[in-house]
């Protein structure tokens, strides 16, 4: 009788090539090809390939402008949220974003928008947008008190300039009241976890005297080559695989209409790396359990301490790295307040990414990579892969999906477990997906 061949098809071909490694020139070729296509997506993220979406960049700078008149109100932590902050510096160069990029996209309301930053800079109501007709301003009044989706904070701002009216003015700062106490909320939020991580963080280190875990024995017999040429195969595939993932959502929305489409369609593309390493290198699912140590319970101490370190990185990252100038779109893709947006976006951002990105990064390339090169190269290289994957961000953008991914390293090499590492993922998303949505998105 045969032996018993460690992997299915098409390990079972290729058996050699997981132990022994992908030729070098092969991965080269790979990596290549992975490396132009994510230049080209880097590139189709900038306003001149995708274009502008109006009412996202309308929707964040009345959020913007609400906090800066808020501000004028703040107590003291909130100003102290707000730092170094120069509200006139920031105008200056909103007035000179939008003029360039945005004015097309956003139409009269960019107008209207412009004219509201000059106001807020030098008093200035020449505009025909200042209209002083008793009859308009009567009619603006009662649209600003019956209330409505279109309403903008310069709206009320052009109107309480030519007439000091009180009840305009209590309805806009209290929806302003109610803005920034949504972010203050959310900051006291983070500076608690953050407090609460460092103390965490000081408690670990004490108490550090638990050996880490070894690699997984299945995990050590893959080829560093095979490893990384496998990942670039599987995302030059995933290139491809959107339409064809395109093409199922639009079968779906004929089949069963659209409410389950959007979740099945993100389901596809971003688990689609994982099951290609999955297929390639393991047993799936009883060896996938074991080499990623799912059986462990999550860390708590340990996921609280490394999210006050991430905290620490991110705050010196603030305060050190060199001012760029503030994109909207960085910010949010929709101006929608949908329910349903909401919950499919943190079903993406809260479960799908941390779970397949961590069984990517930490999964297989981290805990692969350890028995070959060592850890600490082992972090470099996946925490690399993973910074560069983002391809929507610019380079502190990197930086800062470097750090996470540095710390998610950390915790799967301290616990031999995916779990802690997933969920310091997902806490991380959750706050920042609840962020954009209490700032820009949920209605006033």
């Amino acid at each position: 009788m045969p032996a018993r061949l460690p992997y299915p098809f098409p390990g079972m071909l290729l058996r050699g090539w997981i132990r022994k490694g992908i030729p070098k020139t092969v991965v080269a070729i790979l990596a290549v090809g992975w490396a132009a296509m994510s230049w080209n997506q880097y590139h189709s993220f900038s306003v001149e390939e995708m274009g502008v979406d109006g009412e996202v960049i309308l929707q964040y700078y009345d959020r913007e402008i609400r906090l800066l008149e808020a501000s004028d109100r703040a107590n003291s932590y909130q100003e102290w949220m707000f730092g170094e902050y120069d509200p006139d510096e920031w105008l200056l160069d909103s007035e000179e974003l939008i003029e360039e990029k945005y004015l097309d996209a956003t139409g009269d309301e960019g107008e209207r928008l412009l004219d509201c930053i000059d106001y807020r800079l030098t008093g200035d109501t020449d505009s025909v947008n200042f209209s002083d007709d008793p009859d308009y301003l009567a009619e603006v009044k009662d649209w600003l008190i019956t209330g409505g989706d279109e309403q903008r904070c310069w709206h009320f701002e052009m109107y309480l300039a030519l007439t000091d009216d009180p009840e305009i003015t209590e309805i806009y700062r209290s929806q302003n009241d109610q803005l920034m106490w949504r972010v203050t909320a959310v900051s006291i939020l983070y500076d608690s976890l953050f407090i609460l991580g460092v103390a965490a963080a000081i408690f670990c280190f004490v108490r550090r005297n638990k050996q880490a875990p070894s690699v997984p024995r299945i995990a050590r017999s893959w080829a560093p080559s095979t490893l990384i040429g496998v990942f670039f195969a599987a995302n030059l595939l995933l290139d491809h695989w959107f339409d064809v993932a395109g093409y199922i959502y639009d079968l779906q929305e004929i089949l069963f209409g659209w409410w389950l489409t959007y979740p099945v369609y993100e389901f596809l593309w971003r688990s689609f790396p994982a099951f290609c390493l999955i297929f390639f290198f393991l047993k799936w699912p009883r060896n996938a359990w074991k080499t990623f140590g799912l059986s462990k319970p999550v860390h708590i101490p340990l996921l609280i301490a490394a999210f006050g370190m991430v905290s620490i990185a991110e705050y010196a990252l603030f305060y050190f790295a060199p001012v760029t100038d503030t994109d909207p779109t960085d910010f949010l893709d929709s101006a929608t307040v949908d329910t349903y947006y909401m919950l499919t976006t943190l079903f993406t951002s809260v479960v799908l990414a941390p779970v397949f990105e961590e069984i990517v990064f930490r999964g297989f390339l981290f805990q692969g990579l350890r028995g070959k090169i060592g850890t600490l190269w082992a972090g470099v290289v996946s925490t690399f892969l993973f910074a560069l994957i983002h391809t929507q961000y610019d380079f502190w953008g990197w930086v800062s999906v470097g750090i996470t991914g540095a710390a998610a390293a950390f915790l799967v090499w301290r616990t031999g477990s995916l779990k802690t590492a997933i969920a310091l993922h997902a806490l991380t998303n959750l706050l920042i997906t609840g962020n954009v949505y209490l700032h820009y998105q949920l209605p006033l």
